[in-house]
């Protein structure tokens, strides 16, 4: 949804609010990425950030796909 997009900016800017402020807020995101669960050991902002970098990457790989796909495919 295009809404996330035009919206990421406020979202991180509210993410980073919270954890500048909340410490309750802080305490669970530090739990959730030393989670067993997120073994790459990820923030809250690299989730929020998946999104935004995804649709780039897709636009660019379909182009690849096109730039070597037969007109007549």
């Amino acid at each position: 949804d295009l809404q996330y997009v035009v919206h990421y900016a406020a979202a991180l800017a509210h993410y980073s609010r919270l954890m500048a402020t909340n410490a309750a807020f802080a305490a669970l995101e530090q739990r959730c990425r030393l989670s067993a669960l997120n073994s790459k050991n990820y923030d809250m902002e690299s989730f929020i950030v998946q999104p935004v970098q995804r649709v780039p990457r897709y636009i660019l790989l379909l182009r690849e796909i096109l730039k070597h796909t037969p007109p007549a495919h």
